[in-house]
């Protein structure tokens, strides 16, 4: 496994838990929701980083379960706690949502294009 992989996941998945807590404009305009799209994006590139900074478990039977599992769950966790510990943030279950569709999207993206070159 390249160390910058482990880099990568890591400088954004903070990145990730800062923007989470900081107050942003509504990205909400003419019927699309462009958070939901941003929401689906950034859970998405962070699965990727983190299945090609774990790539090295890629043959192990539960891999792909365990890091979407896992990135699904943070999100959820980054979702509720803004809710409980911002004023101008909250809990929005369709982002819970957002944020699983792209790590489903992430996880069958890299099996298609990467796990058969590991």
């Amino acid at each position: 496994m390249p160390k910058g992989y482990l880099t990568i996941a890591i400088v954004l998945t903070l990145f990730i838990t800062f923007m989470s807590f900081v107050p942003l404009q509504d990205f909400s305009t003419k019927g699309i929701h462009t958070d939901k799209i941003l929401h689906g994006l950034a859970y998405g590139l962070l699965t990727l980083s983190w299945l090609l900074a774990s790539s090295h478990l890629s043959k192990r039977p539960r891999y792909f379960s365990v890091v979407g599992f896992s990135v699904a769950s943070y999100g959820m966790i980054i979702e509720l706690l803004q809710g409980a510990l911002t004023r101008f943030r909250y809990a929005e279950g369709l982002d819970i949502l957002a944020n699983s569709v792209g790590v489903l999207l992430a996880i069958l993206f890299f099996k298609q294009v990467f796990n058969s070159r590991l």
